[in-house]
Parts: C-alpha cells; sequence; structure tokens
C-alpha cells in the first residue's frame, strides 16, 4: 500500500479534511493532496509530523509494515505548560460561540500589529 493511500485513510478515519490536515501539521492542503493522489511525497520532516500526529509508526505510513506502530507518549514532543492568564483566555475562547470567537481573534490580531509597528518606529 502506498503512503498516499495510508494518509487518505487515516485522514478520513479522523473525520478531517485536507485543509484541516493540513493545519494540524503546518502544510499546505495542496501538498496533502499531492501526497494523497501519488504525485509527491512528503518529506522526512511532514513524515514525522503525520505520524506523530495519527502515532502512528512512519514505517506503517510507508507502507513497510501494516502494524500501526504506535508512537509512544515519551516519543511525542513536550506541550508547553500553560501560565495561568494562558489557561484563562483558552477557557474564555472556548465558552466563545463562532461569532464571538472571530471577533476575539479579530481583535488580537489588532493589538499585536499595533504593537508591531509601535515597536518598530
Amino acid at each position: 500500500m502506498k503512503i498516499g493511500t495510508r494518509i487518505r485513510e487515516l485522514r478520513e478515519e479522523n473525520n478531517l479534511s485536507m485543509k484541516e490536515l493540513g493545519k494540524k501539521i503546518d502544510v499546505s492542503d495542496a501538498a496533502i493532496c499531492k501526497w494523497e493522489n501519488g504525485i509527491a511525497e512528503p518529506k522526512a520532516s511532514y513524515l514525522e509530523r503525520l505520524s506523530l500526529f495519527f502515532s502512528v509508526s512512519a514505517d506503517y505510513l510507508i507502507g513497510r509494515t501494516d502494524d500501526l506502530g504506535a508512537v509512544l507518549p515519551s516519543q511525542q514532543p513536550a506541550l508547553p505548560i500553560l501560565n495561568d492568564n494562558e489557561k484563562q483566555l483558552i477557557a474564555l475562547y472556548r465558552s466563545m460561540n463562532e461569532p464571538q470567537k472571530i471577533r476575539f481573534l479579530a481583535f488580537g490580531e489588532g493589538i499585536t500589529s499595533a504593537s508591531d509597528k509601535k515597536y518598530m518606529s
């Protein structure tokens, strides 16, 4: 079985669009499409991201084995520890409906770009 088929199967099993998977592993949906259709193959760094994201071995992805070879939690990169302010922001964001989330993100981007301009001059 080819790598593209495995990627497609895993993506579909996880109910993800190509765009959603691309965001999760920081690659374009066009790249995902090329991989799934056998036009291109992922570089080793993306193979690692796919493996960690789906919790399968790289050997499974490339078709060397049919054993998923789940990645152990100790092999996954450590997540950053959040401080209380970050936890509060996440809780606030999760409590919002979609229009509120959009406004919240736009507001945050506005603050960031305004402070960038302040410090660039």
